[in-house]
């Protein structure tokens, strides 16, 4: 049973909008993982992160070797959790969020999991004026659910996609620097509150098209999403990110946008996204 209440934690009354706090244990392709869940954004455990969990951890075609996977905007850490838990020692696996209370979270969670010593965690904050150390390593970006809330064209997403255009980009400072490593790829699940079309989630994926990033939407299993509401399935989507297979040297990684943030039809991308990840793992 998935994002069930662990009979023994009992509620801790604490939180900061009048919330509690649990321990919510969670069925991740057959490893139960336990997590301080509390009802507040940057805290609570949300259910693309109990999808996007279970499905990182049973893809074949991801290399599990020597590979850095960083986790943006973590909440209360279970996606990187269950990297840390499931791939193999090599891998580097970094959980960021810019809620210091969120990265207090994550660390007693992955302590309790057993966890701590694989788990690395960073504070990041997506308006700081320079990317992370970890920006010239990381070989996948994942996130769940960080990009929500009513459209801003001011909003932290457009951030975000600047930076995500920078690290993949060629040509940027992050990119020279990655020498002969190819660029990472980058996977969001993002739950759709609302209409799509009036969306954050639409208006991040249409800013990542502006700057010439390939996104397609990819299907998790029935097996992922299990114990989860069939309304709040229906409003899941999940993207897979990346650059361009030609003219890469086009990404577009100047500032956010201060005026109109696009319409960007979508486009007819490869499904097989996974491919150039596949060629860099054999390279």
């Amino acid at each position: 049973m998935s994002g069930g209440d662990d009979g023994d934690a009992g509620v801790v009354p604490k939180g900061r909008h009048g919330g509690a706090e649990k321990i919510t244990t969670t069925d991740v392709n057959g490893r139960m993982l336990k997590v301080h869940d509390k009802w507040k954004e940057e805290e609570h455990l949300w259910p693309a992160a109990i999808v996007l969990s279970r499905y990182l951890t049973n893809q074949d075609s991801l290399p599990t070797k020597g590979s850095c996977v960083v986790d943006v905007g973590a909440g209360c850490g279970l996606v990187s959790l269950a990297l840390a838990a499931f791939w193999d020692s090599s891998c580097r696996v970094v959980a960021t969020d810019c809620s210091k209370e969120a990265l207090k979270n994550i660390r007693r969670n992955a302590i309790e999991n057993q966890v701590g010593q694989r788990l690395q965690v960073e504070e990041w904050d997506w308006y700081a004026p320079a990317l992370p150390q970890w920006a010239k390593e990381v070989d996948l970006i994942v996130g769940s659910d960080m990009v929500f809330g009513n459209l801003s064209r001011t909003s932290a997403y457009f951030h975000l996609s600047k930076w995500i255009a920078e690290i993949m980009s060629p040509c940027s400072d992050c990119g020279h620097s990655r020498a002969e490593k190819k660029a990472p790829i980058a996977i969001f699940l993002l739950q759709v509150r609302g209409d799509y079309e009036e969306s954050s989630v639409k208006a991040f994926v249409d800013d990542l098209q502006r700057r010439n990033l390939e996104v397609a939407e990819l299907s998790f299993r029935a097996e992922d999403a299990e114990g989860v509401p069939a309304e709040t399935l229906q409003c899941l989507k999940l993207f897979g990110v990346a650059a361009p297979r030609e003219h890469a040297e086009r990404i577009d990684v100047g500032k956010p946008p201060s005026g109109c943030v696009g319409d960007g039809d979508w486009q007819q991308l490869d499904p097989e996204l996974f491919e150039q990840w596949r060629d860099m793992n054999e390279a």
